[in-house]
Order: C-alpha cells, then sequence, then structure tokens
C-alpha cells in the first residue's frame, strides 16, 4: 500500500464525518434562559454625595454606597464600606477603577480589566491626580451592586500631606445574578 498518496489526501475519508455537518440547533424556550450578565436595573441615578477627607485627628469618614449613607464617626462595619477616607488615605473596599464610558456595562468593563489601587495616598491623589474632575469612578458595592461617581469638584486639602475632598454625583445599578 502506498501510505504518501494517503497522506497527501486533503482530507481522509470517513464514514462517521459525513454525519457531522451541522444541523439546526433545538434551543429552550426563552423564559427557562437566565438573564444576561449584562442585565441592570437603577436603583438611584445622579445622588448627591460629598466624600470628605477627616481633620487631621478626626476618626476615618465611611462611605456605604448601597444605601447611600455617610458615617463621619467612622462606625460603618467593614462589611458594608465601600469607601473609607482617612486624613491620608482614600480606601476602596472593592475593586475600583476610572471609566471613559457611562453605560453600567462600560463600568463593569472598567472594574474587571483595569482596576485602580485599593489604596491611594496623598501621591496618587495630589501630586498625580489620579481622581480628578470630570473621572468617571466605577465600584462593586459590598452589597454586590455595581456604582458609579462622577467626580463634580475636586476641593484640595489644607496640607500636601492629606488628601482631597470630592463632590460626585452617583448611580448605582442592581447587577443581574
Amino acid at each position: 500500500m502506498n501510505t504518501a498518496s494517503v497522506r497527501s489526501s486533503s482530507q481522509p475519508h470517513h464514514p462517521d464525518q459525513a454525519e457531522k455537518t451541522p444541523g439546526p440547533k433545538a434551543s429552550a424556550p426563552s423564559s427557562d434562559a437566565p438573564a444576561p450578565r449584562t442585565a441592570y436595573t437603577p436603583i438611584y441615578q445622579n445622588k448627591t454625595l460629598q466624600l470628605r477627607a477627616p481633620d487631621h485627628f478626626g476618626p476615618t469618614t465611611d462611605f456605604d454606597l448601597d444605601q447611600p449613607k455617610v458615617d463621619i464617626a467612622g462606625g460603618l462595619a467593614s462589611d458594608v464600606q465601600d469607601i473609607s477616607m482617612f486624613v491620608n488615605e482614600f480606601r476602596a473596599g472593592e475593586a475600583m477603577a476610572k471609566s471613559s464610558g457611562t453605560t453600567p456595562k462600560e463600568c463593569e468593563e472598567a472594574v474587571t480589566t483595569d482596576p485602580l489601587e485599593g489604596t491611594l495616598g496623598p501621591s496618587d491623589l495630589v501630586d498625580e491626580q489620579l481622581i480628578a474632575k470630570g473621572d468617571r469612578l466605577c465600584m462593586v458595592t459590598s452589597s454586590g451592586n455595581l456604582a458609579m461617581l462622577k467626580i463634580t469638584a475636586v476641593i484640595p486639602p489644607e496640607d500636601d500631606a492629606d488628601i482631597p475632598s470630592y463632590s460626585t454625583s452617583v448611580t448605582l445599578w442592581k447587577r443581574a445574578s
């Protein structure tokens, strides 16, 4: 038998291969299909929230974006803190990212593909101005929702060793489960 002629054949002949051409696929009824991950339901939109850094000897300021709630005494339980601000530190509870887009899909994509450091200090926020007016910060909250904070104003600190405060407009979406 000449094996060279068998190897040079463009397609080997096998009886089962003729049976493997794709046919119509059966599909489940749409009511049984799971909701796509890109489905978002607005919880609140464009809510003003002041992210104020505490004074030098003050406690932390904690933020729960799911409520939204601000605790200037630093008393929010750690499992509901989405942001904590110290005199010289901005800390996000979960991944946080800057988004160039305004849709929940773009916001979530930024969080999953290009997150910022979880803790930002004066060198990040004052020297490099990592968070500036007009920026959109996105994060997944402690309850699993998706928040977008549009920075509407940056209030510089009195001392360059401290961090700035921010005025924001917040939108919160419930993510599909």
